[in-house]
């Protein structure tokens, strides 16, 4: 009853914050590579955003604007 009721969800949980954890690298992994193989950084961004899953995707015009704040 235990393990059902609390190791097994809870072994769900953390494995789920350790793929969040490791999707930040994978994305700046794509980013790098698009990068290195001679693509335009815009577009390596783009790979980059592309990476992420569709709900933790910034939009076009969000991504250009925070670009743009760094400069």
């Amino acid at each position: 009853m235990l393990a059902y009721g609390f190791v097994g969800p809870l072994s769900s949980l953390l494995e789920q914050k350790a793929e969040e954890g490791g999707k930040i690298f994978q994305t700046v992994k794509v980013t790098l590579l698009a990068n290195l193989n001679g693509y335009a950084p815009a577009m390596a961004v783009e790979f980059g955003r592309k990476a992420l899953s569709s709900t933790d995707r910034p939009g076009f015009a969000e991504l250009e604007e925070h670009v743009k704040q760094k400069r």
